[in-house]
């Protein structure tokens, strides 16, 4: 038929199948109630990280988690479970909570008042010093999902945060300020700055440079001196080289005094 025809003799006298006609013959049934997001877009929209909308019975649900660490007296109140937080610190040196226990909490029961910072990396985290009254909350990027849900069983809290001094970490700070509707305060001893002659790193390929505009909605640290000092070498600073200064206990202490 080939020889005679051609290759392209053959007709199909059946239509084509769709995508939601496959679906429908291959998928579980029922659908779970909850589903992450990248299974969502992957089965319904083009490919995983293009975002669409599930379908009316299905709600998002990931399998991320929120992590925190204080000394507070503090309890966390789900539906039918109760966290103390000094007694997970003791455990575990940490309180950790997914995404589908966070969806259960209650209520926060804890002193007041309270600081409560955003750290960027997880090493920063983990070390950071814990004075009286703090929350240090690790919150990497940009999805910031669980931490405006656990912060807002929080009435009355001061923020800050704390991350590398570079254009990222200046990003994810002034997004994280927007989001929680609080002004832009963020962890920079005056004493970093001794930091640089030793532990200054290079603005390497693939490293987002520092804009002009480095923090518009904040004159105060578009002009910091240690951020300026920075940005004028095109060089940065990790956070992690100074969480065991001596000195940070203090600086924590006196955050809101300034």
């Amino acid at each position: 038929m080939n020889k005679q025809f051609g290759s392209d003799w053959q007709m199909s006298l059946e239509k084509a199948e769709t995508r939601d006609d496959f679906l429908k013959k291959h998928l579980i049934s029922p659908l779970p109630k909850f589903i992450h997001s990248r299974v969502l877009n992957a089965v319904w929209a083009e490919h995983s990280k293009k975002q669409t909308s599930p379908p009316p019975e299905m709600e998002t649900r990931d399998s991320e988690l929120i992590q925190l660490r204080t000394q507070m007296d503090c309890q966390l109140h789900f539906s039918g479970r109760v966290i103390n937080c000094q007694d997970e610190m003791t455990f575990s040196e940490a309180i950790i909570i997914n995404e589908t226990e966070l969806s259960k909490l209650e209520s926060v029961e804890c002193e007041t008042p309270i600081t409560i910072i955003t750290v960027e990396n997880a090493g920063a985290w983990q070390h950071l010093p814990l004075p009286e009254n703090v929350i240090t909350l690790f919150v990497p990027g940009s999805n910031h999902k669980l931490t405006l849900k656990l912060l807002s069983f929080f009435q009355n809290y001061q923020w800050c945060h704390f991350g590398d001094l570079d254009q990222k970490g200046l990003d994810i700070a002034v997004s994280l300020s927007q989001a929680l509707n609080k002004p832009l305060k963020l962890l920079i001893p005056d004493w970093w700055s001794e930091y640089q002659p030793h532990f200054k790193q290079d603005m390497k390929k693939g490293k987002i440079a520092w804009r002009k505009d480095r923090c518009p909605q904040s004159r105060q640290y578009s002009q910091h001196p240690v951020i300026k000092t920075l940005a004028d070498s095109e060089i940065w600073m990790e956070q992690e080289a100074i969480v065991l200064d001596s000195r940070l206990r203090n600086e924590i202490r006196c955050l809101f005094d300034r």
